[in-house]
């Protein structure tokens, strides 16, 4: 049996009520575990609603059943995979075809069994019939509120509060900070250049205490946490939902004069940028692998025109939210920098030392990693074996004892110290379990090199998608600073699954090219020290210093 283990959220609210991907794919291990089931993969969804299946994972899992990979999918629940019964139904006779079977935790059913397939329909049925009538009775309560002037719920708005027989009521100083928003919105046109003079003046988000009694907001304002309080008609004193707008109970703090210039400043602004889209010709090869090796965030294709001519670079996405001054990293010349990487290839590729030395370093990192598991695996067999004893000695003398007075008290403590001992267990299954895994993670040196030398073959016949396609099934990410480029490859390219989707020879065809033929997801990182030269205004080169690994 080769299994997949199929994991969802739809939510950040649902992975922190006790639907996270961590605790599903906690459960589902330690059933293989207990079942002795091979896992072959695991597909993570976060953030992706089961209405449909178009979600990246589960393409990729239905891919994999094709191509043989797996033979059975598990699930912790059977709603994670599909809350719609015709996508289930349509899913369940694609697993027929296929000769893969599902097997769902709390439905306690396997489809390999005739009764299992017959439940399962049940089961979803009644399912879809519940959401659905939820929906309808949310949708009719939601807009009879909204018709009353009634808030809908929620955490309330930065400028109010909510009380339970008031509604909305304002909150006098915050509300202060609303009108500051609109009026310097309206004066600077900008959203960042707003959440930049708030920050400054030391204004703050809205603080609150979610469901869970934990204390959030309270944080610097960025460019989003501006343009939601200007969009919101909720200061307006009115009450949106869906697309109609209905007058509110609650007091407004601005007018809808000054709400109704906010939103002409911001239609010109998106007319301004959709103009700039359109223009922009350059073609980012690294786009959506590039992090700031400074504050962590996703470098985004930017660009800008300066005496006519335009310059193209990768900008920290912080900037974009909170400001000039929030991260030194800033910007980085697309040019530059995806010379440099294809440079840094080029080099792995010729030199055989360089490379052995990078795998190696890779591998040592990983086996420090197992060592550390291993000890703490030691550290709890040895708490095992004190329990085991200790639990022996209180039934020796349970069994000696004349009289029943103290029996209880013991028989509790027996019953503490089999649950402590069933957790320990727990966790070294699940210390097992990660050691396996990070064997499974020692990178084939062979494999390695030859997606290296495939790359450098198809490269240059490909036309520009399928350069960046190409790019993105050798490299899982890219940390760069002004000091440090840090690369993290796959192991190897499916070179049979990418030459029949058009990647070697000529390649008109090869932006079919995906991601999803990266075998396992292993990886391996190298860093290099770089030098920065500036050859004239807006333009930049890298040179690479040394390997770090």
């Amino acid at each position: 049996m080769k299994a997949g283990l199929y994991i969802r959220v739809s939510s950040d609210r649902q992975a922190k009520e006790g639907e996270s991907l961590a605790e599903q794919e906690a459960t589902l291990q330690a059933y293989c575990n207990f079942r002795d089931i091979a896992i072959a993969t695991i597909y993570k969804e976060e953030g992706r609603s089961g209405k449909d299946t178009n979600r990246p994972q589960f393409q990729r899992m239905i891919k994999d059943c094709q191509l043989g990979k797996i033979d059975t999918v598990i699930v912790k629940k059977v709603d994670r995979l599909s809350r719609s019964l015709i996508d289930f139904e349509k899913t369940i006779k694609f697993f027929e075809d296929n000769n893969v079977n599902l097997i769902s935790l709390n439905e306690n059913f396997d489809t390999s069994t005739a009764i299992g397939r017959a439940v399962i329909r049940i089961i979803l049925t009644f399912a879809q019939l519940e959401r659905e009538q939820t929906s309808e009775r949310t949708v009719d309560v939601m807009k009879f509120r909204a018709e009353q002037g009634q808030w809908n719920g929620g955490y309330p708005p930065l400028g109010y509060d909510y009380d339970k027989e008031l509604g909305l009521i304002i909150n006098t100083e915050e509300a202060k900070i609303v009108r500051i928003i609109f009026d310097k919105y309206i004066e600077l046109a900008s959203y960042r250049k707003v959440a930049e003079f708030l920050n400054t003046a030391g204004h703050r988000t809205k603080k609150f205490t979610n469901r869970l009694g934990q204390e959030t907001g309270g944080n610097e304002f960025g460019d989003t946490s501006v343009a939601a309080i200007l969009k919101n008609s909720i200061y307006t004193g009115k009450i949106k939902y869906k697309e109609q707008t209905y007058s509110g109970k609650h007091q407004a703090i601005i007018t809808e004069d000054l709400f109704n210039q906010a939103q002409s400043i911001m239609n010109r602004n998106n007319q301004r940028n959709v103009c700039i889209k359109k223009v922009n010709k350059h073609n980012f090869l690294l786009e959506g692998l590039i992090r700031c090796g400074e504050c962590g965030a996703v470098m985004a294709p930017k660009w800008s025109l300066s005496h006519g001519r335009r310059y193209f670079y990768y900008e920290c996405t912080t900037l974009g939210h909170k400001g000039k001054d929030a991260c030194g990293v800033k910007a980085i010349s697309a040019p530059a920098l995806e010379s440099l990487v294809l440079r840094i290839i080029r080099k792995i590729r010729k030199d055989d030392i360089l490379f052995n030395q990078i795998i190696t370093g890779n591998k040592t990192g990983l086996k420090k990693e197992i060592d550390q598991m291993e000890g703490e695996k030691i550290l709890l067999n040895f708490r095992l074996s004190e329990l085991s004893k200790k639990a022996t000695a209180i039934v020796e003398k349970l069994l000696s004892m004349p009289e029943l007075s103290h029996s209880q008290l013991l028989c509790d403590e027996v019953g503490k110290i089999e649950k402590e001992k069933a957790d320990i267990a727990k966790q070294i299954e699940e210390i097992d379990f990660k050691i396996s895994q990070y064997k499974n993670r020692f990178i084939n040196t062979d494999l390695a090199k030859r997606s290296l030398q495939y790359f450098s073959q198809v490269y240059l016949g490909l036309d520009i998608n399928g350069k960046k396609n190409l790019i993105q099934l050798l490299i899982k990410e890219i940390t760069f600073n002004n000091k440090q480029i840090s690369i993290n490859f796959y192991d190897y390219i499916d070179v049979s699954s990418a030459e029949g989707a058009g990647g070697r020879a000529v390649v008109g065809n090869a932006y079919n090219l995906a991601p999803n033929f990266v075998a396992e997801n292993k990886t391996y990182s190298t860093s290099f020290s770089i030098d920065t030269y500036r050859l004239e205004k807006g333009k930049y080169s890298y040179g690479i210093s040394a390997c770090l690994n």
